[in-house]
């Protein structure tokens, strides 16, 4: 969309009542016309906006991988399973707190058109991996 111009100017109240019935009924239906058409602007912008987030955050994990995979091809980090979850990635269940695990199937278990997976919520990942399944480590030469 091609940036409109606004060639309405800003007028006090008191001179806006001063007006004719048409001038002001014109005004107002240009001032509706401009209104109309940027709202429209700044929600094409808005969408534009978010898929060029999601586009950059992708990037951003991809040159995080990647610069992981060189470090880890090259041997000076390896990936080891979570001692803490054991390669779950999720907190280990408590009973005793009173914690319920979430079965599938349960009424959670869908959101619309996405799949909810108890891997997904931070609440119910492990602390030390962050539900990643390893760690990674320097390392050890002797």
């Amino acid at each position: 969309m091609e940036k409109l111009d606004i060639d309405v100017r800003p007028v006090p109240v008191d001179k806006l009542a001063a007006f004719k019935e048409e001038e002001l009924s014109s005004r107002q239906a240009r001032v509706v016309e401009l209104l109309t058409a940027y709202t429209q602007y700044v929600e094409d912008l808005r969408s534009e906006l978010e898929a060029t987030e999601r586009n950059k955050n992708f990037l951003e994990r991809e040159f995080k991988n990647a610069e992981l995979a060189v470090l880890l091809k090259r041997g000076d980090l390896v990936r080891v399973v979570c001692p803490a979850c054991k390669g779950s990635g999720m907190k280990p269940t408590d009973v005793t707190k009173g914690r319920v695990a979430t079965a599938a199937g349960s009424a959670f278990e869908k959101l619309g058109n996405k799949d909810a997976q108890p891997e997904d919520d931070p609440r119910l990942q492990c602390i030390e991996c962050k539900g990643e399944k390893w760690v990674i480590m320097e390392r050890y030469r002797g």
